[in-house]
């Protein structure tokens, strides 16, 4: 990539190197002299050339000398790069409340101490070429997040895994727009855990915790994610949307059942020892929307939204949708610390022998963010 008077290259895979090579000319009585100046991951090295006129207008001579020079130096050289560039992490602390009617704050007592960790690898954001491209790993999104209470241990994660793609930018490095897309595998995984271990769908505590978990394996996926840098503001996009296998979810119909009224409710369903949790596997199509508008002085604003549609693979009179929307809104106390407040909504629908049920949550997350 040519960036004024430099050459900047870039190389990805189980590290990042940057590269930038300037090549500064000076004339002198008959001789030409070439400075040769090179920075590998932040390492300074020059080489000067004195070359005759005659060899300077000799294209195939003068490009062997130069890179008699920049191949070792810059390329073959030995040097780490900094594997910081290509990430970016954010560690998040705060305080959620979920409820299953419209009361924002639960009975006191109810709410939890919230976790989260969200870590992006992209090293090719640094690259400004009109078109890179991606190949398995070059792009690797991981989040997770935990919610603890005396009773309840709610975990998720998620894992977006590129397999290959492309990354398209326009403009300069403070205003420009870039377009990263392809093809993912991915990962993802909620449960609402309770410290015994027990997920039974008729327990009090599902008025403060959604009626669901599930684990998803997105064998076919596609991300599409867009950014616009505007001096210190963002603005961003990303659609995915995939299909795969599934385990879970448990329907809203298994509710308060014995052992013996299982067994006449659908062969689908498999429980675990004990009836400590049902289940069972799905076909499953989950898409992902989100928009975010970051460092408008000083705020940053998000709305997203998720759909999940698990199909069982032994019958086809079940099925269970999960939409889930949010939106939040937090404020920089300082360059990498953020105040942010999170509002989402869970609704569900079940059908079972064609009934229908439903079930929906509200959930108020406070939490600091930290970035790194």
């Amino acid at each position: 990539m040519i960036d004024n008077d430099q050459v900047k290259a870039f190389r990805l895979g189980s590290r990042y190197d940057e590269i930038i090579l300037v090549i500064e000319a000076d004339y002198y009585t008959g001789y030409y002299f070439f400075t040769v100046s090179i920075n590998k991951n932040g390492k300074q090295t020059s080489h000067v050339f004195n070359l005759r006129e005659e060899i300077v207008n000799d294209d195939n001579k003068l490009r062997d000398i130069t890179l008699s020079a920049v191949v070792p130096a810059a390329v073959l050289r030995e040097g780490i790069g900094d594997f910081r560039k290509a990430y970016t992490s954010i560690f998040s602390f705060g305080y959620s409340r979920t409820s299953d009617d419209r009361n924002f704050y639960p009975a006191y007592g109810k709410g939890n101490i919230h976790l989260a960790w969200q870590l992006v690898y992209d090293p090719s954001a640094r690259i400004l070429l009109p078109e890179t491209s991606l190949s398995l790993g070059d792009y690797l999104s991981f989040s997770a997040y935990l919610d603890s209470a005396d009773e309840i241990h709610e975990n998720f994660f998620n894992i977006d895994f590129l397999i290959f793609g492309k990354s398209k930018y326009t403009g300069a490095a403070d205003h420009g727009t870039r377009f990263i897309y392809g093809f993912f595998n991915g990962l993802e995984y909620f449960r609402p855990g309770f410290s015994d271990s027990t997920v039974k769908w008729d327990h009090e505590i599902y008025h403060t915790r959604p009626y669901i978990q599930y684990a998803i394996w997105r064998a076919l996926q596609w991300n599409m994610m867009f950014s616009r840098i505007d001096g210190s503001r963002i603005l961003s996009a990303e659609l995915m949307f995939g299909a795969g296998m599934g385990v879970g979810p448990s329907s809203l119909f298994y509710s308060g059942l014995t052992e013996e009224e299982e067994k006449n409710m659908s062969h689908a369903f498999r429980s675990i020892k004990y009836r400590k949790q049902n289940y069972y596997f799905s076909y499953t199509v989950p898409v992902r929307i989100s928009l975010c508008a970051d460092h408008v002085k000083d705020f940053r604003f998000e709305v997203g939204y998720n759909y999940y549609f698990f199909y069982p693979v032994l019958t086809d009179n079940l099925y269970d949708m999960l939409n889930i929307i949010k939106g939040s809104i937090g404020y920089y106390l300082s360059y990498d610390v953020l105040l942010s407040l999170q509002y989402e909504h869970w609704m569900i629908k079940s059908m079972l022998h064609n009934q229908h049920m439903y079930r929906h949550w509200n959930r108020l997350i406070i939490e600091f963010k930290n970035y790194f």
